[in-house]
């Protein structure tokens, strides 16, 4: 399961692995404060768009109540032009004060719009109101001497006209209302009681004042000229069903509103208790009026017709005072929201900041402590150890190395005795393979002496004799080439005795050269061909060197095939050492045989007549590995081997 995973997060693994712990807790802190922040940022924005929203709601409540003013004063005035027109003189006064009413209504409005217009997109349908009203005044001469109570087209064409140009205009408001309810956001949102309240005081009250104030302008009518005839009647029949039906709805969205939100209920269900009675006083009114038995005054159906219609107004007045505080909540509510949410976002970031301070200082801490301890070890001082003071991983980490450097300190003193033993060891050896190959040669020298003495005497010897003082000879030159190998093979872990050589840097082509000047006779023998490439210079014993290359040619030319020889010796920068090759086109080795060439004594098979000590690869061996490389071989059998050797770049410092 953990490999599945590595190899899932591999990406992720080498990316990390570039970077040091400062910047792995900073790339991380940055892709984890990075998501956050965005949201944050977006939840904020969120709440500023809907603290905008129920600020819009609010301005477009003031818009909203002044257009509800200006609806009542102009419906009045509609009543009262209605039944100034049909000859009801004593309406004159009432007339005149509701004008100068509805011209403080647009004065009041035009600061308004002025406010909000822009805001709204609401000030090309206000200013064609405006027009509308100017068109209304202005439409005739003045009447009695009442400065701004005309009389014109309008008045002159009688009540009628009087009562569609008001409707026109009043159409217009109510379109109005509906635009700035729509633009201000007043229907949006997810409260429903906020919503059943939008539409009752939107919608259905200003629909339902309108049929009620046609209603009013229809009876001033009747009272004053005194027609009852069938489509009077049929008009208050239509306006009373239309009324009824809009405070119906209107009663059905203040329950659902107040059912959604209890708290509102105190608030509106005075209000609300009497709509029922004001739509029963309407159906009262107007059953009269289809009826044709009115039997009050005008002045007086005019003021309870205008008093039962304001009780609606005064319910829209207190739906907007509820919605006006319902939205003043939802901004402190929603303003309080976005503190917290600052408050707390900029106190997660200082503590996320804080504890990534903390854990950067921990852990570069311990692994500081962790890196000195290492360089005094490096350095020798065995003693040194990683002080404990935390309770995490880097604590297993530097218990774990306390007690590598405890068990290394006892391992590298028994190392260090063994180390002393071998080295006595290795000296004695040494010196009693010098010794014994030495001695050894004395003998064999004139043994070899001796052959060859009796050799000269025994020219008229038989052939048997011949033959068995040539195998003599033989055996006695192999004995002594086999005791060179082995002088030699023991001084190739130390120069010719040196105690503690230093390896300067020499040119590696002196050292082939002179190879291939010992190499001479061999070579013209053999008839091959020895070439090279360009050689480094590198850090080596001149004389080893010159030994190793001289044991690898010699091995390849011995060991050729049906061809002439051919040997090429090369190199090549690996990182920080040189590899040389030493390629030739002889037999080959079978692959079974490549990993053991390099042992003392071993001869692979197949060597036909040539037959080596077998000391000869093994002392290359021993020459590379003193100087801190590698040697291997690379053959296919029947086209050739290459040997490869390394030396490194750099100047070793060895011991015997």
């Amino acid at each position: 399961m953990l490999a599945n995973t590595k190899i899932l997060i591999r990406p992720s693994i080498e990316l990390m692995g570039r970077f040091r712990y400062r910047q792995k807790m900073a790339a991380l802190g940055f892709f984890l404060l990075i998501p956050l922040a965005v949201f944050l940022l977006l939840l904020v924005s969120r709440i500023n768009y809907r603290l905008t929203l129920e600020r819009s709601k609010g301005d477009g409540l003031v818009y909203v109540s002044h257009l509800l003013k200006l609806l009542q004063d102009v419906q009045q005035h509609r009543g009262l032009s209605a039944a100034y027109l049909s000859g009801g003189k004593g309406f004159k006064r009432l007339l005149y004060e509701k004008e100068q009413a509805v011209q403080q209504d647009i004065k009041e409005l035009d600061a308004v719009d002025k406010l909000y217009g822009k805001k709204f997109g609401s000030s090309a349908g206000w200013r064609q109101i405006k027009q509308k009203w100017q068109n209304l005044l202005s439409s005739g001469h003045a009447v009695s001497g009442l400065t701004g109570l005309q009389g014109g087209n309008v008045y002159k064409n009688g009540a009628s006209a009087s009562i569609e140009a008001h409707t026109d205009m009043i159409n217009d408001i109510l379109s109005l209302i509906s635009n700035v309810t729509g633009s201000s956001g007043l229907v949006l949102g997810v409260r429903r009681d906020s919503f059943y309240l939008v539409d009752a005081v939107s919608d259905k009250l200003p629909l339902a004042f309108e049929n009620a104030g046609r209603i009013r302008a229809l009876g001033l009518n009747i009272l004053i000229t005194g027609a009852t005839g069938k489509r009077q009647r049929s008009e208050a029949a239509v306006f009373s069903s239309l009324v009824r039906l809009s405070l119906n709805r209107v009663q059905e969205d203040l329950r659902r509103a107040i059912d959604a939100n209890p708290r509102i209920g105190p608030d509106l269900e005075p209000f609300t208790a009497g709509l029922a009675s004001t739509a029963d006083e309407f159906d009262v009114i107007s059953q009269e009026l289809s009826g044709g038995r009115v039997s009050v005054a005008a002045s007086q159906f005019y003021s309870a017709m205008t008093n039962t219609i304001n009780s609606g107004y005064l319910l829209a007045s207190q739906v907007m005072m509820v919605l006006d505080k319902m939205a003043a909540r939802s901004q402190i509510r929603l303003a309080a929201e976005r503190d917290v949410l600052v408050i707390a976002a900029l106190m997660s970031f200082l503590f996320i900041f804080y504890m990534y301070l903390g854990t950067s200082i921990s852990i570069l801490d311990s692994l500081n402590a962790l890196v000195a301890a290492s360089r005094r070890m490096a350095l020798g001082d065995l003693d040194a150890k990683v002080p404990v003071s935390t309770r995490d991983e880097m604590a297993l980490v530097a218990a774990s190395f306390n007690d590598m450097a405890g068990n290394l300190k006892e391992q590298t003193e028994n190392l260090r005795a063994k180390t002393d033993q071998l080295q006595e060891s290795n000296l004695e050896l040494d010196r009693f393979a010098s010794i014994a190959s030495h001695d050894l040669q004395e003998p064999l020298i004139a043994l070899a002496s001796n052959l060859k003495l009796l050799e000269r005497r025994m020219r008229d010897a038989d052939q048997d004799a011949k033959a068995l003082l040539e195998d003599s000879l033989s055996v006695a030159g192999r004995m002594q080439n086999l005791v060179r190998n082995l002088l030699q093979y023991s001084r190739a872990g130390s120069r010719a005795g040196d105690k503690a050589a230093s390896f300067e840097k020499i040119e590696s082509m002196a050292a082939l050269r002179s190879a291939l000047v010992s190499l001479s006779a061999l070579v013209e023998e053999s008839g091959a061909l020895v070439t090279y490439g360009e050689l480094p210079a590198v850090p080596a014993d001149p004389v080893q060197l010159s030994q190793l290359f001289q044991n690898l040619i010699s091995n390849a030319i011995k060991f050729r095939g049906q061809a002439p020889p051919e040997v090429y010796i090369s190199a090549e920068k690996s990182g920080v050492e040189w590899v040389f090759s030493v390629k030739d086109n002889g037999k080959g080795i079978a692959p079974e045989h490549t990993g053991r060439i390099f042992e003392m004594f071993f001869r692979a098979p197949g060597g036909g007549q040539v037959r080596g000590s077998g000391i000869g690869l093994a002392t290359c061996k021993k020459i590379v590995e003193r100087h801190g490389g590698r040697i291997w071989v690379e053959s296919v059998p029947g086209e050739g081997s290459v040997i490869r050797f390394t030396i490194p770049e750099i100047i070793l410092k060895t011991n015997p």
